[in-house]
């Protein structure tokens, strides 16, 4: 799945960008750290491929695949109902376009409603996917969003190179996150508002558990890294930060495959 991922991304780039971004590009997003999930059984690979056919159905105006694709985003990862958001700021700011804002709606919506009755059906409970939030060591939640100072507190409880809640690798590339945003905003404004979602709110929300992984999808950055790294000037600094993410990925994969935690 992340293999045809790929591929589709980096048509996808190379239409908007051009050959030499959607290259660099392709390279930073499969050096990022949290890249080695793709080779395991997460739900990583399928959510950047959802993902991924959702953006390509949202820019080109093609309301087959925002439909398809918007309905599995909620199943796959709940935070993919977010993505409503950059389809109605596009469609509606940045297009004008109704036809293509009902349709990511709905089948967004329709996709959470789906998720629910699933839910209900196999537990009793529609809700319980978030009751179980409370049972993970982070245990995750919305509410953190509104009390800023629980995160500071939560960033700066550094306790080891990489763990669960504590790992300075998880907030080191968070950083890298934060400083990406504004070329985003120059960027695209919907990739904007699609990484500021995808990126803020699991991160806030689990107070960091799993944020490398999380911020793995967060793709607009890896198109602004390339932007900027791909000129020539700059060649050996983007050679340094791919070998330097590649290595970063291996350390984190050999924690895994020895059943430690990685991410």
């Amino acid at each position: 799945l992340s293999l045809v991922a790929g591929v589709l991304y980096f048509k996808f780039i190379k239409r908007l960008y051009g050959l030499i971004t959607a290259q660099w590009s392709l390279i930073f997003l499969f050096s990022f750290p949290g890249a080695l999930f793709f080779q395991f059984p997460y739900s990583e690979s399928l959510f950047f491929l959802l993902t991924v056919i959702f953006f390509v159905g949202l820019m080109e105006k093609k309301p087959t695949l925002l439909a398809f694709s918007g309905l599995f985003l909620p199943l796959t990862r709940m935070v993919g109902i977010l993505l409503i958001l950059p389809a109605l700021y596009n469609s509606l700011v940045v297009e004008r376009d109704w036809k293509i804002a009902v349709a990511s709606t709905l089948s967004i919506c329709f996709g959470f409603a789906l998720l629910l009755f699933v839910m209900m059906l196999s537990t009793g409970d529609c809700f319980a996917n978030f009751h179980a939030q409370e049972l993970f060591i982070s245990q995750g939640s919305i509410s953190r969003l509104l009390s800023p100072l629980s995160f500071w507190t939560a960033f700066l409880s550094v306790t080891g190179m990489h763990n669960q809640t504590h790992s300075l690798i998880d907030r080191v590339l968070f950083c890298v996150y934060l400083s990406a945003l504004y070329p985003i905003w120059k960027l695209n404004k919907t990739f904007f508002v699609y990484s500021v979602l995808l990126g803020f709110i699991p991160v806030i929300g689990n107070h960091f558990m799993s944020s490398t992984r999380y911020l793995t999808v967060v793709f607009p950055m890896f198109i602004c890294a390339a932007q900027y790294f791909s000129d020539d000037r700059r060649r050996l600094f983007a050679y340094l930060l791919v070998m330097l993410g590649l290595a970063v990925q291996c350390f984190l994969t050999l924690w895994h495959i020895d059943n430690c935690w990685a991410g």
